[in-house]
């Protein structure tokens, strides 16, 4: 009688069993082979995220793993049963790539929604995002404030461009930004502010506490002289036509807050006319303000007097590897790189291991040239150098050395 009564006696629904002996791994790899958006967890360690390559600083080495819109499937699967939502909402909305104006205001008010069956505890949607990646051009500021208002987990908020309409909305979107006690990953692109004049940093400090990565391009550099930042490790700011006057009142009373924590900096400019105004101004440097330095990336001539004192050798007693990103390549550029390269030794530079010339001076190591192209002899004498030092110059992951460089170039003496 007792094993019939056992034998009577209902199951478990069938959904608790799935809930015990059904990993969340099991669904990652249904989903992914299925075609399916299904994010990968965020990298908790930014710093080997860090970026390799000028054309992509602005990623800040983090890629989306699907560029897929996830709000049509999310909604369908989290209205099936209870172990299928608890386990696919978190790992879907893990990390939300919008690339649209339509696809943005169709998935902002599915974010405010509540799962059925309260998968998400007492949270919405999005409560479950700890990323998003905004892909089109100008997102306004009100809209990320509504983002940081919907999505109070988010770890990395990155958006190509950004548009304010009034001064108040950007200092909104700020006190909204640094409410998420989450973020840690913070990358605006390029802003556009209208109608908006006056000085765009606000008048009380702007507190970062876990904010690990920064990156700002365009104007959003004037808003920082007032943000602290205290765990920040990674640091990237483009200069679109920096002035000196800007970079002493904007740029330098960031560095003086924050400097000591970076370990790892990109500077770089696409404005080569601003050069004369930074060179003539007598601006503190600012790896004089980053004590513990490890990499840097930044571009030739017109950043290089705002990064270190104008008296020549350069030097950095901390720095283990330096990109110089040469995005063209001017007639001018083997004066203005002579000085740079001839510091590179371990006098200077006692921690340096690498220095990578992104570009293809004096030549492209990957090209098939017929006819040997003319380098500057002194550029074999620091190749010689940096090889006695254990120091790796490289192009394109080719480390550069005489013998190497000799296939493709023809040294040669020249009146500097």
């Amino acid at each position: 009688m007792k094993r019939n009564n056992a034998r009577n006696r209902s199951p478990l629904p069938a959904s608790k069993t799935r809930e015990v002996f059904a990993p969340p791994e099991i669904w990652t790899m249904i989903f992914r082979e299925a075609g399916h958006p299904v994010s990968v967890d965020l990298p908790i360690n930014f710093e080997d995220t860090f970026v390799q390559d000028y054309p992509d600083v602005s990623s800040i080495g983090i890629t989306p793993p699907s560029t897929k819109e996830a709000y049509q499937t999310l909604l369908a699967i989290s209205s099936t049963c209870r172990s299928w939502a608890s386990l696919c909402i978190p790992l879907l909305y893990n990390y939300v790539w919008v690339s649209s104006q339509n696809q943005f205001n169709k998935l902002l008010p599915q974010l405010r929604r509540h799962p059925i069956s309260q998968t998400l505890g007492h949270n919405t949607f999005g409560g479950a995002v700890r990323g998003l990646y905004i892909g089109y051009l100008s997102p306004t500021c009100t809209m990320l404030s509504a983002v940081c208002q919907v999505c109070p987990n988010l770890v990395l908020l990155r958006s190509v461009s950004l548009e304010g309409k009034s001064l108040s909305q950007w200092r909104s979107l700020q006190v909204n930004l640094c409410r998420l006690e989450s973020l840690r990953c913070l990358d605006l692109g390029a802003a556009v502010f209208q109608r908006v004049s006056a000085p765009l940093d606000s008048a009380k400090p702007i507190v970062f506490r876990r904010l690990e990565c920064l990156n700002c391009w365009s104007y959003i550099w004037r808003s920082i002289s007032v943000w602290y930042t205290p765990n920040i490790r990674i640091m990237s700011v483009q200069f679109l036509a920096p002035d000196a006057t800007d970079f002493q009142k904007c740029v330098l009373p960031f560095f003086r807050l924050n400097g000591r924590h970076i370990r790892r900096l990109t500077v770089v400019s696409g404005a080569t006319q601003a050069e004369g105004r930074l060179i003539a101004s007598d601006v503190q440097p600012i790896m004089s303000l980053c004590h513990d330095l490890e990499f840097m990336i930044t571009t030739l001539a017109p950043v290089i007097p705002v990064l270190w004192e104008s008296a020549l050798p350069l030097s950095h007693p901390t720095l283990l590897g330096l990109i110089i990103s040469l995005p063209w390549i001017p007639h001018d550029t083997p004066s203005r790189l002579k000085p740079i390269l001839q510091s590179l030794n371990r006098r200077n530079f006692p921690c340096l291991r690498r220095v990578e010339l992104s570009g293809a001076w004096p030549v492209d190591l990957k090209s098939d040239l017929y006819v040997k192209v003319s380098a500057p002899a002194w550029f074999a004498d620091v190749l010689r150098s940096c090889e006695d030092d254990e120091i790796a110059v490289t192009q394109a992951n080719t480390i550069m050395t005489v013998k190497v460089v000799e296939q493709f170039c023809v040294f040669e003496q020249d009146d500097g």
